[in-house]
């Protein structure tokens, strides 16, 4: 049994989400990269989908899914990843998110949102009241 259940949500994304999970597996060999599938229609359905909802349940629902895969698979943590994401030359390495998970007081590590992402036009209260971007920020919330 893997202690991360790595699972990309799915909605419609096709090729991209099959890109992103080609990504994924090249680089995390030892960790089983799953997909859900939160109602697609057929012509836009990835090609990895190992779960599926049968229906569009939001984005919410979909996550709660994705955690009762969790928890169904015995992991103790949850690496969820939408499909919409771009990976920096495919380099994402999932067993580094489990280093901050030694200390006890950890309960989320997620993306942050820096200067130089489109998202801090839309969200520009995530960026503010951090002057240095390139250390990792700690807050009482993720940026989903």
């Amino acid at each position: 049994m893997n202690s991360t259940f790595a699972v990309v949500l799915d909605y419609n994304g096709g090729v991209k989400t099959d890109l992103l999970v080609h990504q994924l597996r090249e680089v995390n060999t030892e960790i089983p990269i799953h997909v859900l599938d939160n109602g697609s229609n057929p012509d836009k359905r990835s090609s990895f989908v190992t779960h599926e909802t049968g229906e569009n349940l939001g984005i919410g629902d979909g996550i709660n899914c994705c955690i009762e895969l969790a928890k169904d698979s015995g992991a103790q943590r949850l690496c969820f990843i939408v499909n919409d994401i771009s990976l920096p030359n495919g380099a994402f390495q999932i067993p580094h998110l489990e280093y901050p998970f030694a200390y006890k007081d950890t309960v989320a590590v997620s993306a942050v949102v820096t200067e130089q992402r489109n998202q801090a036009m839309l969200y520009p209260w995530m960026i503010q009241d951090n002057p240095d971007i390139r250390k990792y920020r700690k807050v009482p919330h993720a940026d989903f």
